[in-house]
């Protein structure tokens, strides 16, 4: 294969290194929303006392049902890279043939069962993914990986595209969009949090702190304490969201250049991706001990 010798000197193989980044963006992605929702959960507290009925749906800004899509989704993407990883890993081809034709079954199947979700983001997502599943099957008896990648390219493109524009970023690399997660988490935070943001803690100090009483300091340093905790969540919530866009771009870079065969191109495409690796798997570490 036109990649194999250009990789030779790395110990992780690229499509071994593409299911590792798969995997984590995966993690990474979970643990995202959960956050997103946390933070959200007094916004939507606010809007909802203006309603005149309020229920379980109202409590998140991503519904449940988009949660559980995209985890779903993203199940589809780690077992097409993991099909990859079984082609490349010297299995004999009755064996991949049996395996290829597995994991498309495995990736049709998952996404028949994402219901109740009417994002677009979702939908698309939900078809390019079942589309790699077809790839897999057609391309069964293949033992070019390439080949496969290739057919499969347009597909996981579109997939982890419309996960980073959910997230709510464009272009390439990846830039905040006016849309999408990120730009209602910023609104939200800043409309919430103007009256200590603009007035009371401005400039990171306590407004009128010389004419308060020594009563009234040590509940406005508790309440300062309580403030920058708050500001410094948000903080890593907006560079965990904008490193796990910058590294699903590695990854469909990534794809793209094992797709293409060029031993150079894969070569600095996976050596960025590991890279990235790195950076996901610390979002992961952060977002756990939040």
């Amino acid at each position: 294969m036109a990649w194999s010798a250009g990789c030779a000197a790395v110990d992780t193989p690229p499509a071994a290194s593409l299911q590792q980044a798969m995997e984590t963006n995966h993690k990474a992605a979970m643990g995202i929303f959960k956050r997103v929702n946390e933070e959200m959960l007094p916004s939507r507290i606010e809007q909802g006392i203006a309603g005149a009925a309020f229920s379980s749906d109202d409590l998140s800004l991503l519904a449940p049902a988009d949660v559980a899509a995209w985890d779903d989704i993203l199940s589809g993407l780690d077992a097409y890279c993991a099909a990859l990883g079984d082609l490349t890993s010297g299995k004999n081809s009755a064996a991949f043939t049996t395996a290829s034709e597995s994991f498309g079954i495995k990736i049709q199947s998952l996404v028949r069962t994402v219901k109740g979700s009417s994002a677009s983001g979702v939908a698309k997502a939900r078809t390019a993914v079942a589309e790699l599943g077809g790839v897999l099957i057609k391309y069964k008896a293949s033992r070019e990986a390439q080949t496969i990648a290739k057919a499969a390219d347009p597909s996981f493109q579109a997939a982890v595209g419309s996960l980073i524009d959910t997230f709510g970023f464009a272009g390439r690399p990846p830039m905040p969009a006016p849309h999408g997660l990120l730009a209602t988490c910023e609104v939200n935070f800043r409309t919430m949090n103007a009256e200590k943001s603009d007035r009371r803690f401005k400039g990171d100090a306590i407004a009128g702190f010389d004419a308060m009483t020594p009563a009234e300091r040590r509940v406005a340093i508790k309440d300062f304490i309580a403030w920058l905790g708050v500001a410094e969540d948000h903080k890593a919530l907006v560079q965990s969201m904008t490193a796990l866009a910058a590294a699903l771009d590695k990854a469909a870079a990534a794809h793209t250049a094992f797709a293409q065969g060029s031993a150079g191109p894969i070569d600095e495409a996976f050596a960025e991706l590991r890279a990235e690796i790195q950076t996901t798997v610390q979002i992961c570490q952060k977002l756990q001990k939040g």
